[in-house]
Parts: C-alpha cells; sequence; structure tokens
C-alpha cells in the first residue's frame, strides 16, 4: 500500500527501562526515520516524558554512547534512516569518527558557533541534517530552513515535548508560509501530536509526515505489546486507514 506521509519516532538512547528489544517494535510499525535522542542535562525543548528518560538513561550523552543502539537498529528486519538527536554541545566536537554510523543529525537551536562547528563536522562525513522550527519562525529561520538536507520539523503544538488533545488550527497557514518562501524539503509535524486525529489534520493540513516522541516513550514504558500495537496504529493513521 502506498503510504500517505511519513512516520519519524523517537527511541531513547541507553534508557533502562526501554531495553534495545524494544526496537523491533519500530521495525514492525515500518517507520520511516527513527529519531535517536542522546542524553543532555538541559533538554529545554523536551517535557517531562523526554525529561525523564533523559534522567534515567545511564552515561555521559557523548555520540559514541550510542554506537550499540545504531548497531541494533541495522540489524533490524526493516532498517529506518536514523536521526541522531542531539542538543548543541562542545564535546560533540571530539566525535568526528562516529557520524558516519548514521544518516542525519537533528540537532535543534538558532544559529551558532558551537551548533554550526557540530553540522560542519558531520557534513563532512556526509551526515543529513534536520532543521527545528519553532511553532513562530522569522526570516532567519527560514534561512536555516532552506539550508538543510534531511527534512524540517515544524512545532505543531505551544511549549516543550509531551502529550495534547488540541488541534492546531494555524498550521495549514504556517506550512504554506514555508513553502512559499523557498521551503522545498518535506515538512514533518512534531511535539504535541500523538493521536490518530491529530495525525490525520497534520496531513490534510499539507504536513509530508509527522514525528511521535513522547507518544512513543509513553507507550513504551507500559511494555513493548503497547509500544508495537501503539506504532503500528500510528502507521495505520500516517498511511490514512
Amino acid at each position: 500500500m502506498v503510504t500517505k506521509g511519513k512516520l519519524a519516532c523517537y527511541f531513547p538512547i541507553n534508557d533502562p527501562l526501554i531495553s534495545l528489544d524494544f526496537l523491533k517494535s519500530y521495525s514492525d510499525a515500518k517507520v520511516d526515520f527513527i529519531e535517536l535522542g542522546l542524553k543532555d542535562i538541559d533538554p529545554y525543548l523536551d517535557g517531562d516524558v523526554i525529561q525523564d528518560s533523559m534522567q534515567r538513561s545511564y552515561g555521559f550523552g557523548n555520540v559514541c554512547e550510542a554506537l550499540e543502539t545504531i548497531k541494533a537498529v541495522d540489524a533490524l528486519e526493516h532498517v529506518p534512516h536514523k536521526v541522531l538527536f542531539l542538543y548543541a554541545n562542545k564535546r560533540h566536537l571530539k566525535s568526528d569518527k562516529n557520524w558516519r554510523n548514521i544518516d542525519s543529525i537533528f540537532c535543534p537551536g538558532h544559529i551558532g558557533s558551537i551548533r554550526k562547528k557540530i553540522l560542519d563536522r558531520a557534513h563532512k562525513q556526509k551526515v543529513m541534517n534536520v532543521e527545528f522550527l519553532e511553532y513562530y519562525f522569522n526570516e532567519t529561520d527560514l534561512k536555516r530552513a532552506r539550508c538543510a538536507t534531511s527534512y524540517i520539523m515544524l512545532q505543531y503544538s505551544k511549549g516543550k515535548t509531551g502529550l495534547r488533545k488540541s488541534i492546531d488550527k494555524d498550521v495549514r497557514k504556517r506550512i504554506i508560509k514555508l513553502k512559499r518562501n523557498g521551503v522545498i524539503l518535506p515538512i514533518f509535524l512534531g511535539i504535541g501530536i500523538s493521536s490518530r486525529d491529530q495525525i490525520k489534520h497534520a496531513l490534510d493540513c499539507g504536513a509530508d509526515g509527522v514525528v511521535i516522541g513522547s507518544g512513543a516513550v509513553s507507550a513504551a514504558l507500559k511494555g513493548k505489546n503497547c509500544l508495537t500495537d501503539y506504532l503500528c496504529g500510528v502507521r495505520e493513521a500516517v498511511n490514512g486507514l
């Protein structure tokens, strides 16, 4: 069946409550992109679900600590596009040799020296970059979006990541604005999107895909079967079923 949109889902690296065995759920749901979340002491974009996951995750949040997870993803029957999610930190400038193990890097934030150096070093290893745009964006943000090489993640709901029931009524206008300003890459909606109704609304408004974060982690905390059921249900919604 031809899919209606693309599906990106978050997986926490080294969370002791969500083992590598849970990755099979992502394969079963045929997730297109897997965002591998690296621990950080200041995850300013994230709400309680992701923050709690990062706090209990072991390690120091170095890129090399993601290698075991990346290897496990590569061993799946259905291998999604691997996206390493990390916050800008100068310690990541020491990770040149590790970029080759991933497909894209997602390092949120505005243009700055550390972030730019991280993206430049990843680019030298032929790693693509995802750009994140907050709910309200300006010309500088549009410039970043036009320079992305993987996809654009546009904030669906205001505030930090987390589960919400609301439907954003302005998202169609915001997507149109991006396209009219020269953004040609796929636009995925994320933050505050987890239900079938929200997914259908996002795709009907012109999004090319959705990003599921807190919903996936919350389901995983209830067990592998719950995660598989949830992700497969999300896959159906993305397929328009």
